[in-house]
């Protein structure tokens, strides 16, 4: 590793997402001679009917500046611009040949293929072995490619399963994501991982990777170097290279989350959270769904029960309380029927309480663009047996508790279909559910922030604890890191960045209890 890793200091990281090609897999050889086969045999008849000197494409030099990253598209017309040479850029459905752009990239992946049925693709042992422990440790880990041939190596290989998301140059195309060096491709693959650019590393061995990372805003872009193109690297935005995986130690980076097998109990550490919130007002955040009462597949079969009611009664003596959800506030209101608290549906947009009440303006003037997706989802998913489409005032929720896999399949594609359609909205999950909702800078951790904000006005030595049990409550957690207390109720499929977990709703009833003895200990 250079020394210039140096200057980088230790970063708390959420995940990771790696580039395929050069970095995961040998492909970038394959690859690289695929272009050299196709571009040495047009240039040498260019060369002849222009009467011209034939200079062949250079790997070190012309496949890493103009190919190597980009979409194959993109990178062809570049190398040709490169070579003053301007062709039509024709048509993708081009057939293979060499008379416009896409022909061109087009013979190069037919030549790709035959070249990977004839040698196989081998694997970086060293970045298996590195993921693997990664996501072990709880990181979540996403693999992004500019190839359309992404899933068909993974296949190949058998690492489909290694990686939490997958983003490849079909999924570009299909959510009109443009090429590197732009970054959208990486922010694309951070969002479906529901993590912050600011709290994920990028590893790329592309220089047009680099720069997209370091446009991307990411906490760490490594680049990778298995070419000795380290400089190149340097200068195009990476904060470290390395040419092994094994470089990458605990001095650099660990993870931020964990899985909840490696949370402490909150029971077990009560002494602690009594410590941590002791001569302070608390501020108590409740989930609803997973935390306050079981999951149900009926979203309206979920019953909050009256002992559950009674402890948030007592807290509410000696604490402040907040009921926030993803559901419909006044849903939630009348299911939990306490007055007095802060209420926050539709994960955080719409909040109500003693003497406030707020909703993001960028959320209200999503509205419309709602009420037409709402139409769009009826029209195609109402009748599809085993979902439940429920609307609400910021979302539309898609539960899928009750359907089997292939509906589950169908659903997705519909949904990215839709949401393609309509700028401004986003496609979320969650625990059996999906849900399209504004494309804003808002979610439960801001929320929780603003709510906080509200009520430190009367107590500014507050201290705020959060319950929440599915991927949107990491919002909150990631919120509360440095300056609450984050407990994870039951898990979900990823790691957390909660403080402390516990397993159930009995155990929130168990934690409750216990917290409002401990405050009442302090009047």
């Amino acid at each position: 590793m250079a020394n210039k890793s140096a200057l980088v200091s230790k970063a708390f990281l959420d995940a990771v997402i790696l580039d395929l090609d050069g970095v995961i897999t040998r492909t970038a050889k394959v690859h690289a001679n695929a272009w050299k086969q196709v571009f040495d045999e047009f240039l040498l008849k260019w060369s002849k009917d222009n009467q011209e000197p034939f200079y062949p494409l250079n790997i070190r030099g012309d496949y890493f500046q103009y190919l190597d990253g980009r979409p194959r598209y993109d990178g062809a017309q570049a190398f040709l611009l490169s070579r003053n040479i301007h062709l039509p850029f024709g048509n993708p459905s081009d057939l293979p040949g060499d008379s416009t752009v896409c022909s061109i990239a087009n013979k190069k992946n037919e030549t790709f293929h035959a070249l990977i049925r004839s040698g196989g693709v081998e694997v970086y042992e060293d970045t298996i072995k590195k993921v693997k422990q990664w996501r072990k440790s709880g990181l979540r880990t996403a693999v992004i490619s500019a190839s359309k041939n992404c899933n068909t190596i993974l296949g190949v290989t058998g690492l489909t399963g290694l990686f939490d998301v997958i983003v490849d140059g079909i999924a570009a195309e299909h959510n009109n994501l443009k090429g590197k060096p732009a970054p959208d491709i990486f922010l694309f693959a951070a969002a479906s991982l529901y993590v912050k650019p600011s709290l994920t590393a990028i590893f790329e061995d592309a220089i047009a990777g680099v720069a997209a990372g370091r446009k991307g805003g990411f906490r760490l872009v490594i680049g990778v170097s298995r070419n000795d193109h380290e400089e190149e690297l340097y200068k195009n935005g990476a904060d470290i290279v390395i040419s092994s995986f094994d470089e990458i130690t605990d001095s650099i980076f660990e993870p931020r989350i964990r899985m909840p097998s490696e949370i402490p109990s909150a029971l077990n550490e009560i002494s602690n959270i009594a410590n941590a919130v002791k001569n302070k007002e608390v501020l108590l955040f409740l989930d609803y769904d997973g935390t306050l009462t079981p999951i149900v597949n009926r979203p309206q079969d979920a019953q909050f029960s009256q002992q559950m009611r009674q402890i948030i009664l007592e807290l509410m003596k000696n604490s402040s309380v907040a009921v926030i959800s993803g559901r419909e506030r006044t849903d939630v209101e009348k299911l939990v029927n306490i007055d007095n608290i802060f209420y926050a549906g539709s994960h955080g947009m719409d909040i109500r309480g003693p003497g406030i009440s707020m909703s993001p303006e960028t959320a209200i003037n999503s509205i419309p663009l709602l009420n037409k997706a709402e139409k769009e989802v009826r029209s195609r998913l109402e009748n599809v047996s085993g979902l439940i489409i429920e609307r609400k005032k910021f979302s539309i929720a898609i539960h899928y508790r009750l359907a089997d896999q292939d509906t589950i399949d169908i659903t997705i594609n519909i949904l990215d279909e839709i949401v393609t359609g309509l700028k401004g909205l986003k496609k979320t999950s969650g625990k059996k559910v999906f849900e399209i909702r504004p494309d804003i800078d808002w979610d439960k951790g801001k929320a929780v922030n603003w709510i906080s904000k509200q009520i430190s006005k009367d107590y500014p030595n507050s201290i705020a604890v959060y319950i929440g049990d599915d991927i949107t409550d990491e919002d909150a957690f990631n919120e509360l890191k440095e300056s609450g207390i984050g407990i994870l109720a039951g898990s979900h499929k990823h790691g957390s960045s909660a403080k402390y977990h516990l397993v159930d709703v009995e155990q929130v009833y168990v934690f409750l209890s216990d917290l409002n003895k401990i405050l009442k200990g302090f009047k």
